[in-house]
């Protein structure tokens, strides 16, 4: 892929032909920035929810925002209260039919690759019917760490070196 792109931040030009080292070192600068954007968003959502709570109110208008949030809730662990429910019906406490308002069961399908690639193996209605309920492909990313120190100054000499031992 060719072309630059301006790094929207600092207005730098980023060229997509620059070498992989320099592209990485983008990608590694760009996570980075994300990861403190993450935590000052975190930090700020606390604060504006701590103000809602203190206020018992999820709709704000400050300035020209308007901030909403659901109020706050707890989550349930569902096998606990299938056993609590269970106790609470052998003890007496409630009837069976009162702890069916209590929880409901769920059922839930996944697709199974492995599956699947024997069903569309051979062309034809079985394949096709099947190919419509693809999605559309997952995003990917490319993982970047710190390598510690680097012996060349890019990946051309890299290439280079490489070749030149073999």
């Amino acid at each position: 892929m060719t072309g630059d792109l301006v790094h929207p931040a600092t207005g730098e030009v980023v060229s997509l032909d620059a070498p992989t080292d320099t592209l990485a070192s983008h990608l590694e600068e760009i996570r980075r920035v994300e990861g403190d954007l993450r935590s000052l968003k975190r930090a700020l959502t606390a604060e504006v929810l701590g103000r809602m709570d203190s206020a018992r109110d999820w709709t704000i208008h400050a300035g020209a925002y308007e901030l909403t949030a659901p109020k706050p809730a707890r989550e349930w662990d569902t096998e606990k209260v299938r056993a609590a429910l269970a106790a609470l019906v052998e003890d007496g406490e409630i009837t069976a039919d009162a702890a069916a308002q209590g929880i409901r069961a769920r059922t839930s399908y996944a697709v199974d690759a492995r599956g699947m690639r024997g069903l569309l193996a051979v062309e034809g209605p079985v394949a096709d019917a099947l190919e419509e309920c693809r999605g559309e492909r997952k995003e990917r990313r490319v993982s970047v760490k710190r390598a510690g120190p680097v012996r060349v100054e890019s990946l051309e000499e890299a290439i280079n070196e490489r070749k030149a031992t073999t």
